[in-house]
C-alpha cells in the first residue's frame, strides 16, 4: 500500500484516538462546585461576557434537584444562575448571555437560540463540546485533574471569545 493510499486511513485512526482521549463515555461526573469555580474562572477569561448577569440552566425534566445543586454552587461561587425548562427559553431575561446544558437538552432549537441570542453554551459533558453542540465543557481527565474544552467554531457562532491564557490551558477543538 503506498503512503497516499494509506493516509485517509491513518487520518481516521488519529480522529478516532484524539475523540476517545478527550471525550470518554464513562467520564466521571465533575461535583457541582467544582464545575461553579471552573465556569466563574472561565467566564473571567470571556471577553464578552457580562459580569452580573445571569447563567441560564437549562436541565432535562427529572433532573432539576442537580440544577438546584449547579445553582446553589455557582451562587456560592458568585454567579447568578436560573433554572428554565429549553421550551421556555423565550422568557429568558435580556441581560442572559450564558446557558448551561445537560446533553438531553443541546437541541438543534436551544444551539440556534444560543446563536441568534450570544449566549455562551456551557456544560459538564464533554462530548458535547466535541461535538459541536456546546462552546465551553468542564470534564475530568483520566488522573482526576479538571479538563476544560472548548470549541472554537461554535463560541465563534455564539458571539464570544476567550484569551488566549484561557485556550493554552484547554483542549481546543477547531
Amino acid at each position: 500500500m503506498r503512503s497516499t493510499e494509506a493516509r485517509p486511513f491513518l487520518l481516521a485512526a488519529l480522529a478516532v484516538v484524539l475523540s476517545s482521549a478527550v471525550a470518554r463515555a464513562d467520564e466521571p461526573a465533575m461535583p457541582p462546585t467544582f464545575q461553579a469555580v471552573l465556569f466563574q474562572k472561565i467566564l473571567s477569561y470571556d471577553r464578552t461576557h457580562k459580569a452580573g448577569s445571569p447563567i441560564l440552566l437549562v436541565p432535562p425534566d427529572g433532573q432539576v434537584p442537580l440544577a438546584e445543586q449547579i445553582q446553589t454552587a455557582m451562587a456560592d461561587a458568585g454567579l447568578v444562575a436560573l433554572i428554565l425548562k429549553a421550551t421556555a427559553l423565550g422568557t429568558a431575561p435580556r441581560d442572559a448571555d450564558v446557558a448551561y446544558f445537560w446533553p438531553e437538552t443541546s437541541t438543534e432549537e436551544t444551539q440556534a437560540f444560543c446563536a441568534e441570542r450570544g449566549i455562551l453554551s456551557l456544560s459538564a459533558a464533554v462530548a458535547l463540546t466535541v461535538g459541536g453542540k456546546v462552546s465551553v465543557s468542564v470534564g475530568t481527565k483520566v488522573d482526576g485533574k479538571p479538563k476544560i474544552v472548548v470549541n472554537l467554531s461554535r463560541m465563534k457562532t455564539e458571539g464570544h471569545s476567550l484569551s488566549a491564557d484561557l485556550l493554552r490551558l484547554s483542549t481546543v477543538i477547531f
